[in-house]
């Protein structure tokens, strides 16, 4: 056994595109660039199924000073039609995104609030601060090393993190370097050499 990396990490910063285009950047209104949003995301049952938990939320990104993109799922989108919940007009929710609308959308936010694993690691891969709107996480390596902030659904931990709060120290590459593929092709190579290789 060989200690490579994660593939999906080198796919992420492979095809990710900093330059984010004015058409996905569009739903914020004219005027808006790359740092000047918020990117949400919210989909786990813990924080949809139940309408007063989602609202609070949806309320503290409405009490941030930035727009906020949020990118909705559609049964988050269901939630939020059949119990009529509200939100301020700084967060513009969006149909879904493609996944290479999301990483872009993600490398040029200046901070993302979330409740996804995937979005938590690809923020520290990106080296975007990453606010995890569950009070607990699986990659609990991106909170100790400072990039990663967990707020539950408090509205006040929400806006203190966003406004307040900056990440600490290096990114080191616990998730590798980004050439995993490479690493497991020289090992496959190593092992059944191919002729003339």
């Amino acid at each position: 056994m060989c200690l490579s990396g994660r593939r999906c990490n080198g796919g992420c910063l492979t095809i990710f595109c900093k330059n984010c285009s004015d058409e996905i950047l569009d739903p914020l209104g004219s005027g808006q660039t790359p740092g000047s949003y918020a990117l949400a995301t919210i989909h786990r049952a813990a924080n949809t199924d139940d309408p007063k938990r989602l609202a609070a939320i949806l309320e503290a990104l409405g009490g941030l000073e930035m727009p906020v993109v949020f990118p909705a799922h559609p049964r988050t989108q269901q939630v939020i039609k059949r119990h009529e919940i509200t939100m301020r007009d700084n967060v513009h929710m969006v149909q879904p995104v493609s996944y290479l609308t999301m990483l872009q959308l993600e490398a040029n936010a200046d901070c993302i609030l979330t409740d996804s694993g995937g979005v938590q690691k690809e923020a520290y891969w990106l080296g975007v601060r990453c606010i995890t709107l569950r009070d607990e996480t699986e990659w609990v390596e991106t909170v100790s090393l400072g990039w990663n902030r967990l707020v539950g659904i408090d509205r006040t931990a929400i806006i203190n993190a966003v406004q307040n709060w900056q990440p600490a120290g290096d990114r080191p590459p616990v998730y590798g370097d980004g050439h995993s593929a490479e690493q497991i092709r020289e090992l496959l190579f190593q092992k059944y050499p191919i002729n003339g290789r």
